[in-house]
């Protein structure tokens, strides 16, 4: 067994070597003139697969185990391993699709890859339980590292970066950090620039949303908490979707160039990655938060006909 483990780590470090070029390659901006966001599948496409194989190896190995030793659904919920695999899938999409369809070129085609890899890929593998996954692919090495997060997690620090009102502030700031005009110019223009955008939107939604999910869990109060929290998150993507819709004039001078190149209109363009930015982003958080609101109400509903029961008896 620890052979087993030895091995799979050792792929998993090769793979890691493989990503570190790759992922700077990923995204790039097609050349200095700034025409094309969208990258060819030569650059890209190793990246983007070591990654892919990172995040989806190990969990099913550390599923397998997982299911072997307890049987099948515990410890990790069958819903739970399928909305790993659907948002390792949409990661794909997310990553892989622009390689065939060079959408991203323009700016509606690259919002609608933001939304896949915030409101798509991020809660889907939060809600998948991967910590578990990995422990359990890794074993012995893998609960330790458990153990030690956990010990870290009872931190003051860390307890103070993970309080869901830090975690709404870092998550408002970077998704409006990264949509400012000059940051996101300069981002397209430079691979490792935007490589490391669409780590940094994709890792504090992944946070944002495993957070959610942990108060989603939790007694009502929690549940409550969630729901609010989702709800707080929308309002800032509604003003930034509608920043970008309603301007007169097009922010991002590579998508503008992309798009008059292929004999586009840069306004209209820009208006509908706005848009969707401000409907579909809109909709997943509030969709969520009513899911998260009816899961409260029909709990509260069970409770109170529960001690009616007991009353009656």
């Amino acid at each position: 067994m620890h052979s087993m483990s030895r091995r799979l780590a050792a792929v998993v470090g090769a793979l890691a070597s493989a990503l570190v070029p790759g992922v700077a390659l990923a995204h790039s901006a097609g050349g200095a003139d700034g025409v094309g966001v969208a990258s060819s599948l030569a650059a890209e496409g190793p990246g983007v697969v070591a990654l892919l194989a990172i995040i989806a190896v190990p969990y099913v190995v550390g599923v397998r185990r997982l299911w072997a030793r307890a049987g099948r659904g515990r410890g990790i919920a069958v819903r739970e391993a399928a909305s790993y695999g659907i948002g390792v899938s949409a990661l794909a999409l997310a990553l892989l699709g622009p390689l065939f369809v060079p959408a991203t070129d323009e700016f509606s085609g690259h919002m609608a890859q933001h939304l896949l890899l915030m409101v798509v890929a991020a809660p889907l593998l939060a809600f998948g339980q991967p910590a578990r996954a990995f422990a359990w692919a890794l074993r012995g090495s893998g609960a330790v590292a458990l153990h030690s997060g956990h010990r870290v997690g009872r931190s003051l620090v860390v307890r103070a970066m993970t309080h869901p009102v830090t975690l709404l502030a870092i998550y408002v700031a970077v998704v409006w950090s990264w949509h400012a005009p000059a940051l996101y110019d300069a981002a397209a223009r430079n691979e490792a620039l935007h490589a490391l955008e669409h780590g940094m939107l994709l890792g504090v939604a992944f946070a944002f949303w495993w957070r959610v999910r942990t108060l989603a869990l939790g007694p009502a109060r929690r549940q409550v908490l969630a729901f609010f929290l989702l709800f707080a998150v929308m309002f800032p993507e509604l003003v930034l979707g509608a920043f970008i819709s309603f301007s007169s004039e097009p922010l991002y001078e590579p998508h503008r160039l992309a798009t008059v190149a292929r004999g586009g209109d840069p306004l209209m363009d820009q208006q509908l990655g706005g848009l969707a930015m401000l409907m579909l982003g809109g909709l997943a958080y509030a969709g969520v938060a009513l899911a998260a609101m009816l899961r409260f109400l029909s709990g509260a509903e069970r409770a109170r006909s529960g001690a009616e029961r007991g009353w009656e008896a």
